[in-house]
Formats: C-alpha cells, structure tokens, sequence
C-alpha cells in the first residue's frame, strides 16, 4: 500500500510539474507590418548582438518570408542603432540624442512582441502568431 501510494504520488509530482518557460528575448528578425500580422511587412529590424539592422521591402503589398529570410547585413541600411534587452525591458539609441526605453510584452508564445510605451508591434520572422 505504501509503495502503491508513493508512487502515484511520485508520478503526480513528475507529470504535475510545469517547465519553465526559456526567457523571451528581441534577438532575431522581426516584421513590421501596417496590418495586423505579417502580411503587408514592408520593414524588417534585426536584432543582434546589442545592434538593430534594419530592412526595407519595396514590393507593394511586402514581401515574403523567403525575401526577408535571403538579407543579410549588406542589406541592410548603412545607420545601425545599438540596444539593450535586459528584464523583459528594451533600451536602444536612436541617434542624436533620442532613446526608447520600453517594456516589451511577449504572446504568441514569443512570437509577437508589443513594446508597451508606444504600442509597436513587431512579429518575428520565423514564429507564427495566428
């Protein structure tokens, strides 16, 4: 009886258990879109290595996952900004004395971010967010 009750209480601890979520984080290729999802992108921001890179498509209606997915840094344009992104907080300089200091809250299991101070949404290029 005890070994029949630890048990049980053994695998309801093993299967009970949440996992914990990996930490959200800006790294990566994320869209901006004038709708509301990546159809239409017409922008994409890079984030990498404490520096955003940015992208401009030219088609009307955007471009395609292929499209953004095929650029690489000589794509980019020439003026980069440097960032921070540390406690669900990004902090990036914007040149000429401007920065934006803003929360980012993730969904989509982190494939749509909003950056909570002035309601930009960014979705990420290789996530999909119904």
């Amino acid at each position: 009886m005890k070994n029949t009750l630890l048990a049980t209480l053994a695998i309801a601890l093993l299967f009970g258990c949440k996992k914990e979520a990996a930490p959200l984080s800006m790294e990566g290729k994320w869209l901006w879109s004038p709708t509301a999802n990546k159809s239409g992108a017409n922008t994409m921001y890079e984030f990498r290595d404490g520096v955003r890179y940015t992208y401009y498509c030219d088609e009307p209606g955007g471009c395609d996952a292929a499209y953004w997915n095929s650029l690489t840094q000589a794509d980019a344009l020439p003026a980069t900004e440097t960032y921070q992104f540390k406690n669900d907080t990004l902090s990036m300089n914007l040149g000429f004395g401007n920065s934006l200091i803003t929360p980012v809250t993730f969904s989509c299991e982190g494939a749509k971010a909003t950056f909570e101070s002035n309601g930009t949404v960014l979705y990420n290029l290789n996530l999909d967010c119904p």
